[in-house]
């Protein structure tokens, strides 16, 4: 009698129960997890869709105090002594002409030098890497389609002036390549000869990445100062995945189920999806927005004369 009344006294959990809460608790703790990362991932895009978008107003500053000439995309040593421009840190100091080939030190002056925009996607002390001129040049963020916009300027010994890629080019007129040919400049380089500025890309997250298939991209990938779009001249550059996985080098990384995968085909700096699955751009009109793959695999988006989705041109050297 007094062990059944002991029984019915029993305040203790049996461990049945136990498992159940300890089942309970691991499965809230998950959810929580789950929803603190993806508050935490969207707060991160927020953030570099507000750093690109200060990127894009010091673009059209700079074009501004340049009667409407956008920035150029590349600019190599020669060039610079030839033109004879320097650029200056916020010192004052003249910088080194080979920091300048790209554009974040010719943009910060327009940024205020404001380092945000430019390494705010780094979990480092921003003062610590200002000094590191040649990381500010080298890996920003957001990629310049400095190519098609701007210029990508070189200077050799036996010519006398310097020389944009894709100066005078010639592409066929039709979207099936039948019919007659076009000869002329295919990079715009004001903003009012810009066909379509609501839809140009000017910047985009961006990253060099080797040939490969890459479903997400980590946020710690550093980012590159230029970007191309999926055809450069006739080579085709990346493209989004579909299919069976292919061998494309030693970067092959696993299809989410939930988004599309990138086929890079030759390494290159391409799109960069760095947070989620879209990857943030800056339109030649001022606009920002988080663009798929797929919506970005179309060269009217980035080529001023581009008359459709697999636009290509005269044949160029392998980028």
């Amino acid at each position: 009698m007094n062990t059944r009344r002991n029984r019915r006294n029993r305040t203790g959990f049996t461990i049945v129960e136990m498992i159940i809460v300890i089942g309970a608790i691991a499965l809230l703790v998950g959810l929580l997890s789950v929803g603190l990362q993806s508050a935490i991932r969207s707060g991160r895009k927020t953030t570099e869709l507000n750093n690109i978008r200060q990127t894009i107003v010091a673009w059209t500053a700079y074009a501004n105090s340049y009667e409407g000439w956008v920035m150029p995309g590349y600019l190599d040593e020669d060039t610079q002594e030839h033109w004879n421009v320097k650029f200056r840190d916020i010192k004052g100091d003249t910088l080194p002409a080979e920091v300048c080939r790209y554009y974040p030190h010719r943009l910060l002056p327009y940024l205020d030098y404001q380092l945000e925009p430019i390494l705010g996607y780094r979990d480092e002390n921003l003062n610590e890497l200002a000094v590191d001129t040649v990381l500010v040049a080298e890996e920003p963020a957001f990629g310049y389609n400095g190519y098609y916009v701007g210029g990508w300027w070189t200077k050799t010994q036996n010519d006398p002036l310097p020389r944009m890629q894709f100066m005078d080019h010639s592409w066929n007129t039709q979207p099936d390549n039948s019919g007659s040919t076009a000869q002329g400049r295919l990079v715009a380089q004001t903003i009012p000869s810009i066909n379509n500025p609501s839809s140009m890309v000017i910047f985009s997250a961006s990253c060099r990445l080797a040939a490969g298939r890459y479903a997400s991209n980590s946020e710690l990938l550093p980012g590159a100062s230029w970007v191309v779009p999926p055809k450069l001249g006739n080579f085709d550059i990346w493209e989004p995945g579909t299919g069976p996985l292919r061998g494309m080098g030693a970067s092959v990384y696993p299809i989410s189920a939930t988004g599309l995968a990138m086929d890079v085909l030759i390494e290159q700096a391409v799109p960069l999806r760095r947070y989620g699955l879209q990857v943030a751009t800056a339109h030649a009109d001022g606009s920002t927005r988080a663009a798929g793959i797929g919506e970005l695999y179309d060269q009217r988006k980035w080529i001023n004369p581009a008359h459709s989705k697999d636009f290509t041109h005269q044949p160029t050297s392998a980028p």
